[in-house]
């Protein structure tokens, strides 16, 4: 299976036990292709890639001058990046003693040009007003997460070109009470801007697009980890 198709994050061992994923890198292009491709760089490997796998290859958002692209080529207020991992149960007791310090972790990051309203950016939300008092414009982000389908609620912080959380598995999933193999573990990336779309255009678009060059400006990094004792 190929890494395009497939995404794998590769798993290894340290040495305090804790299991961890390798960084993969994506990139965003305006207006015609989500994806371009991605690499996994990784120390230490062990054939460990089936205790937390990458199902889907995150496709982020495609933009044009006035804002977020949707599949159609046409404009929309919100835009959506799916991550979905399997944590493979089985494979975790290989590694770990004790499930109710199974600590799951997630980092999202942009490189470092992306700053917009007053040193904000991608992972803020903020409200810009304009000149007519009644006309504003919302930038909003947000990160949703799941466990089975069912939302659970977690704490994110934001850093200038980072977002991350981390939750210990047990707080929403009952190991006693289930004989599961497997866990779907699902995180939503979600901005969307509401009002004048002249700020995407005048404030953001020029910082993530290369208009002379036609070049996109914005990468991403996601790294995951699972870790315990």
């Amino acid at each position: 299976m190929t890494l395009k198709t497939k995404m794998s994050l590769l798993v290894f061992l340290t040495t305090v036990s804790i299991v961890s994923v390798g960084f993969s890198s994506w990139s965003i292009t305006a207006e015609t292709q989500a994806e371009i491709g991605g690499r996994i760089e990784v120390d230490n490997v062990i054939n460990t890639d089936d205790c937390l796998i990458l199902m889907n290859e995150p496709h982020f958002f495609e933009y044009g001058e006035r804002g977020f692209v949707d599949e159609n080529k046409k404009y929309v207020e919100k835009a959506i990046v799916d991550v979905i991992y399997t944590i493979n149960l089985d494979m975790c007791k290989t590694y770990f003693l004790d499930f109710n310090t199974l600590i799951v972790s997630m980092t999202l990051s942009h490189n470092s040009e992306c700053q917009f309203e007053e040193n904000k950016g991608l992972f803020d939300t903020y409200e810009i007003p304009n000149a007519d008092p009644l006309l504003y414009t919302d930038f909003n982000f947000e990160i949703k997460s799941y466990i089975n389908d069912t939302n659970i609620n977690i704490d994110y912080d934001i850093e200038t070109n980072k977002t991350y959380f981390s939750f210990n598995l047990s707080d929403y999933y009952d190991f006693n009470n289930n004989t599961d193999n497997t866990i779907t573990f699902k995180t939503q990336y979600i901005w969307w801007i509401n009002g004048s779309t002249d700020y995407f255009k005048n404030n953001i678009y020029p910082k993530i697009y290369d208009s002379v060059n036609n070049q996109n400006k914005l990468t991403f990094e996601l790294s995951s980890s699972i870790s315990g004792k």
